[in-house]
């Protein structure tokens, strides 16, 4: 009975742990919607990343434990090495290549690319 419990909470915690980090939030909409809603691609950008990085990377891009501090890395990397890494994933970071479409990175690492 109690193996069975432990089983429950152990598969349930690991659920909670594998979606706190990036879970899948729907496609950006396309600039002629953005527009038409009074939406800007640097709110986006600053949605995606509260949807997909804050978890990891603070609420300041000051970083965590399990990422790191954003606040100047447009001074240390260019916008496209900083595709490079949202797409692929570098060391503990997950790639989200196949979790954010295209344009959705390519704002983010703009985004991300103006914090010096």
């Amino acid at each position: 009975m109690y193996s069975r419990y432990a089983a429950k909470l152990c598969a349930s915690l690991l659920i909670v742990v594998l979606s706190a980090c990036g879970g899948h939030q729907p496609a950006v909409m396309n600039d002629e919607v953005l527009n038409q809603n009074g939406i800007t691609n640097g709110d986006t950008a600053e949605t995606l990343y509260k949807n997909q990085c804050l978890s990891c990377h603070g609420a300041d891009l000051e970083g965590t434990r399990s990422g790191s501090n954003l606040q100047h890395i447009g001074s240390t990397m260019s916008e496209e090495q900083i595709t490079a890494i949202i797409t692929n994933g570098k060391g503990g970071m997950p790639a989200f290549g196949r979790r954010l479409s295209e344009s959705e990175i390519q704002s983010l690492a703009k985004w991300l690319s103006e914090h010096h």
